[in-house]
């Protein structure tokens, strides 16, 4: 085998390593102590981030701050990741923003121009949507941190009447409705919340050890944890069929869906606090509309219907 060929599969064994000693390179390849310490010379020599720790249990590790080996990819794959990239625009706020964008020119940067040239075909063609996340997240990097690496955080939280600091273990982020979320386990209440991310004005990384059995939770999971107190609120809304296609882009996981014949009925449970969201969440359905329960719910839509046509009105007088 030649040397640079060598030097491939030792470069890919190092990357895969945490860490590894002279001893365990030797018998992977078969070679001498002064062939080994030639090969992680050369490794050096190139660029591959290694250390040295001295001592009994010493050995080579990679810096924290490496770069994956080299990738080769098909067009075909080269489009799926080009799409991917394209899909991100619409996150705006983005942990790693600057990373992000290097990594972008370093794609495009790297391909043949011919691709290239169909790339940027395709990026003047190709359009996802208009729900762009638009609301700054400043502490979306730190909050992404401490999902991977799990930790406890203190933050700010701007709330509607005042600015609150919580202790919280962030359990994912997703992005909906135009907004960031933070799912996470508010270790001073003991519950489940969920926060965006734009009104998270401060974020400290806490000293204390994170919940343990917390890393078995993820977003999938996540509304085990969501208690209902004794005033939650049961509702139902009555659709036409045309509701179910608005429902399935756009629902909350406690919300389930019933067709009846050619009508549907949508149900779910909120927690008092929560009905501006759920009435913000009914308009989008208009003429589908059929019904909703309970009636308090209900007058409290035909209100909002009621003081926007006042506004119109009196804008056209």
């Amino acid at each position: 085998m030649k040397k640079y060929e060598v030097l491939y599969k030792i470069m890919n064994y190092v990357y895969h390593q945490d860490r590894f000693t002279l001893r365990e390179l030797m018998t992977e390849f078969a070679l001498s102590k002064s062939t080994a310490l030639r090969y992680i010379q050369s490794l050096e020599d190139i660029g591959v981030p290694l250390y040295s720790e001295p001592g009994r249990y010493g050995g080579y590790k990679i810096l924290d701050s490496y770069s994956i080996p080299p990738v080769t990819f098909t067009p075909q794959e080269t489009y799926a990741l080009f799409f991917s990239m394209k899909g991100m625009e619409l996150l705006g706020s983005l942990p790693f923003k600057a990373e992000y964008d290097a990594i972008q020119h370093k794609f495009l940067q790297s391909v043949s121009p011919k691709i290239k040239n169909m790339l940027e075909q395709v990026g003047s063609r190709v359009s996802f949507g208009t729900a762009k996340i638009t609301n700054e997240c400043p502490q979306l990097e730190k909050l992404f941190q401490a999902i991977m690496y799990p930790s406890v955080l203190r933050i700010s939280y701007q709330s509607p009447k005042a600015v609150t600091e919580r202790r919280i273990q962030p359990i994912g982020l997703l992005a909906d409705r135009g907004n960031w979320y933070c799912p996470s386990f508010d270790l001073d209440k003991g519950e489940y919340r969920v926060f965006r991310c734009d009104r998270i004005l401060q974020a400290e990384t806490l000293t204390e050890e994170p919940l343990p059995w917390l890393q078995d939770i993820d977003l999938s999971n996540r509304l085990d944890l969501a208690t209902r107190s004794q005033s939650a609120i049961d509702y139902r809304i009555e659709l036409t069929g045309e509701g179910k296609a608005i429902f399935e882009r756009n629902h909350d996981p406690r919300m389930s869906l019933t067709e009846t014949n050619d009508d549907c009925v949508l149900s779910g449970w909120i927690e008092p606090a929560e009905t501006p969201y759920l009435l913000q969440y009914i308009h989008q359905f208009g003429a589908c509309l059929r019904g909703i329960h309970p009636a308090f719910i209900r007058d409290a839509f035909v209100k909002e219907l009621e003081d926007l046509r006042g506004k119109l009105t009196s804008s056209l007088s």
